[in-house]
């Protein structure tokens, strides 16, 4: 197990680096990261979801967040997570926050979801960007393959 876990973090890393973002929070298997543009949030998440052995779930979500330190606060991190956890192993989920943002990446709109600890639906939509995983995939882990083209620049 710990020599997955290494694996799972060295794979996070090298998609986090290559993209700009800023690492400020491990939860045990998982990471919380800022970016300055929704575009590398969404980059990483698909290099990072096709470099790792096995499939994991992704939320992200854009919005506010207040630096203390080298961490980060606010609602925007409870959405992110929360987007996450309507997600299983495969998938990388946004926020319409996020969705609005981005653009040459195809999105399948999952529609208004209500959330654990969010007053009002969020709009989820799942990144559809193929993950090469070994065993194959469907539409319920990554899209089926197809739709995922980096925005250039």
């Amino acid at each position: 197990m710990r020599a997955a876990l290494a694996a799972h973090d060295e794979v996070l890393h090298k998609a986090i680096e290559a993209h700009g973002g800023f690492m400020f929070k491990h939860t045990g298997d998982g990471v919380c990261v800022a970016f300055a543009s929704p575009t590398g949030a969404v980059d990483t998440a698909v290099a990072a979801q096709r470099a790792l052995e096995l499939p994991v779930r992704m939320g992200i979500a854009t919005g506010e967040a207040e630096l203390r330190g080298t961490d980060y606060f606010g609602a925007v991190l409870n959405r992110a997570a929360r987007v996450m956890t309507a997600g299983h192993g495969g998938q990388i989920l946004l926020a319409e926050s996020t969705a609005v943002l981005i653009s040459g990446v195809d999105l399948v709109d999952l529609g208004p979801r209500r959330l654990r600890d969010l007053p009002t639906p969020v709009q989820v939509f799942q990144v559809r960007a193929g993950c090469g995983h070994r065993s194959g995939c469907d539409t319920r882990c990554c899209g089926g393959g197809v739709g995922y083209h980096p925005a250039a620049g």
